[in-house]
């Protein structure tokens, strides 16, 4: 029997269950939902919240967390998908490691790997997260008591349970998954995935403008998969997260589309051997249901985390009180042939080393010491808690002038549709349209020149034909000779040229005010 959790924005998503054969066998299921402000971006910002959320997970399902794993996402995650040849798990290591060396942008990783499906063989997925983010979830569980067996990335669990499910096996779709207005999203072609990306909506749910932002995300995933010019063409989108009728008003959205939209079900592997009522849904459990489908070998950032720490067995003594009585142990032991000689020093040491023990003044001093050395272990945790958070909010990059949006003008005749903002990555996605293919490409080099993105995203363009047709204007009227009047509607021929539609996605610059 095993244990998954989820910590996700605003609640703690826990499955207990068991997978035999392939086949997932979940015994309960529980959501605790709680305040804004727990968790932030997948970082822990207020540990108190969590620890009572446990508690009462603890106390409504009875769980059992002898055998617990987490799962964990956030932007703050690093992934690479590399193709590799065949390789020692050592050499496999060691080129997961040499895949971080260019994150000048984050510190003391944390770096694991797992084997994925490749085009052509085996691939490796690299994961890496910085220690101090991966500290506090540590720490959050072991102040709860709780021992976790393994943590896991949010994407990793994603593919594992696309590779090890039947129904997904030679189809071209996007995985979508939205925690709050935190999404993930996974393009996965012939089976086989490709790439991923994290995303903040900005929009409120249940708006119009959610359905626009969904649609606009999905429509990013299309254009990358065609640019990529695969032979396997994207046609199904698969949400988790969303609600029914948020997923039927955005397949109406993009219904002229070649992409149909549907919630994700529970499948094959976890319909088997059902040992609950059916109201669960793997929709709404997405990220600790797939932590049951392990590898083997597979990511375990717990057990990096250990090995990276690397500790020095030793001996230590903390207590300078408790030198005497040592030093007469290893006296005894040392000339103990010699006993009858030794007799009364042994004997005396011993004494002065029972006095110097129960001396009240030496307990007291031990005393303290050990509660000084609690209280400064607590503002330690405090201030790493503190120090993670600030790290955390200055990865993300600030907006506060109107001068972006003057760069996103720039352009001849550039028609700006949609305009959205990522607050977790800095990215500015942008929908428009040109008049011209010269146009769209001129637009994207004035952005790059305009010295306030690192990076600008574009996929090419898509051509809207024009159109020609007749309308009426008005009427004129004519007096014939015989008195009568006649009236002639005036028309006029109007021509809708081509328009060049197109999506760029431009990231600020990270951790800068932009001016």
């Amino acid at each position: 029997m095993q244990t998954t959790i989820y910590l996700g924005s605003d609640a703690i998503q826990i499955l207990q269950g068991d997978v035999r054969s392939g086949k997932l066998s979940i015994s309960k299921h529980l959501t605790v939902e709680m305040g804004p402000g727990a968790m932030i971006n997948g970082v822990i910002t207020n540990e108190d919240m969590l620890l009572d959320a446990i508690d009462q997970a603890d106390e409504e399902g009875d769980i059992d967390f002898h055998n617990t794993n987490l799962v964990i996402n956030s932007s703050l995650i690093v992934n690479k998908n590399v193709a590799v040849p065949k390789m020692t798990p050592k050499e496999l290591t060691e080129l997961s490691h040499h895949e971080f060396e260019d994150a000048t942008n984050f510190e003391n990783l944390i770096i694991d790997y797992s084997g994925i499906r490749g085009k052509q063989g085996t691939n490796m997925l690299c994961c890496a997260v910085e220690r101090e983010v991966l500290e506090s979830y540590i720490r959050l569980f072991e102040t709860a008591g709780i021992k976790l067996r393994r943590i896991d990335t949010a994407l990793n669990a994603t593919i594992n349970y696309v590779e090890a499910t039947s129904e997904y096996d030679s189809q071209t779709f996007a995985i979508n998954i939205l925690d709050g207005n935190n999404l993930m999203y996974a393009l996965f072609e012939n089976g086989v995935y490709t790439f991923s990306s994290q995303a903040r909506i900005m929009a409120e749910r249940g708006t119009e403008a959610f359905t626009i932002e969904m649609a606009s995300k999905l429509s990013s995933l299309v254009q990358f998969n065609k640019s990529q010019k695969s032979e396997y063409i994207l046609d199904k989108a698969y949400y988790a997260g969303l609600t029914r009728d948020e997923i039927r008003r955005l397949q109406a959205y993009v219904d002229d589309t070649e992409v149909s939209v549907y919630a994700v079900e529970n499948t094959g592997n976890i319909q088997e051997n059902f040992s609950i009522d059916d109201d669960f849904l793997l929709s709404d459990y997405f990220y600790p249901a797939s932590l049951f489908f392990e590898k083997k070998n597979d990511v375990n950032l717990l057990t990096s985390y250990k090995t990276a720490l690397k500790p020095q067995r030793s001996f230590s003594i903390k207590n300078k009180w408790a030198i005497p009585p040592l030093v007469v142990v290893a006296v005894m032991v040392i000339g103990f042939t010699f006993f009858t000689i030794m007799n009364y020093n042994v004997d005396k040491a011993l004494k002065k080393a029972d006095k110097y023990i129960n001396d009240p003044a030496n307990v007291s001093e031990y005393s303290e010491a050990q509660q000084l050395d609690s209280a400064l272990k607590i503002i330690q945790s405090q201030t790493s808690i503190m120090d993670t958070n600030r790290k955390a909010m200055e990865t993300y990059p600030v907006i506060n002038s109107d001068k972006v949006y003057q760069a996103l003008n720039l352009g001849n005749n550039i028609t700006v549709g949609a305009l959205s903002y990522d607050w977790t990555t800095g990215g500015v996605s942008i929908t428009a349209s040109a008049p011209n293919e010269f146009a769209a490409a001129a637009y994207v080099s004035e952005l790059n020149r305009s010295g306030l993105f690192s990076s600008i995203e574009y996929q090419g363009y898509s051509l809207s034909e024009g159109s020609t047709s007749t309308v009426t204007n008005g009427s004129s009227t004519t007096t014939l000779p015989n008195g009568q009047t006649v009236t002639t509607p005036k028309t006029e021929t109007v021509t809708t040229p081509d328009s060049y539609g197109f999506s760029v996605v431009a990231y600020l610059k990270p951790g800068v005010t932009q001016q």
